[in-house]
C-alpha cells in the first residue's frame, strides 16, 4: 500500500475519532464510547504501520500531530483555528468569533443578523472560532 494512502486513511480515521469524542461528551452514550475506543484503535493501528514504513519516526509523529490538530480545528503552527471564508460557511447565530474584514482588519465580533452591526466597518470575508478561555491551573 502506498504511504500517502495510509496518511489519507489516518487523517480520515483521526477526524472520525475526534468527532466521536465530541459526540460522547454530549450524549454520554456507552455505544458512542465503545465506537470511539474502536476508532482510536484503528487510528493507532494505521499510525503503527506508518511508523514501520517511514524511515524518520520524528516526521511521523510531527505529521500525525498536525493532522490531529487539524481534526480538532486547530492550526498546529499557530495554536489558533483556521480561517473559514464566509462564502464557505457562516458561524452559528449569536456566536462570538474572530472576524477578518476585506481591508485586513481583524477583531472579535458577535455574529448576529448576517453581520449587519458591522456593515459600516467593511465586509467580513472570513472568520474563526474563539480559542478556549484561559483556565487557571
Amino acid at each position: 500500500m502506498e504511504i500517502n494512502k495510509l496518511w489519507e486513511m489516518y487523517e480520515e480515521s483521526i477526524t472520525k475519532e475526534v468527532q466521536l469524542k465530541k459526540k460522547d461528551e454530549i450524549e454520554k452514550s456507552p455505544f458512542v464510547a465503545i465506537e470511539s475506543c474502536t476508532q482510536n484503535g484503528i487510528s493507532n493501528g494505521i499510525l503503527q504501520c506508518l511508523k514501520e514504513l517511514e524511515k524518520d519516526k520524528g516526521k511521523v509523529f510531527r505529521k500525525a500531530y498536525h493532522l490531529y490538530c487539524k481534526a480538532q480545528g486547530i492550526n498546529a503552527n499557530t495554536g489558533f483555528g483556521f480561517w473559514i471564508p464566509v462564502k464557505e460557511r457562516l458561524p452559528e447565530q449569536d456566536t462570538n468569533v474572530i472576524a477578518c474584514f476585506d481591508d485586513g482588519f481583524i477583531t472579535g465580533v458577535e455574529y448576529t443578523n448576517d453581520w449587519e452591526l458591522w456593515a459600516d466597518s467593511g465586509e467580513v470575508v472570513a472568520w474563526m472560532p474563539l480559542p478556549e478561555p484561559y483556565k487557571e491551573k
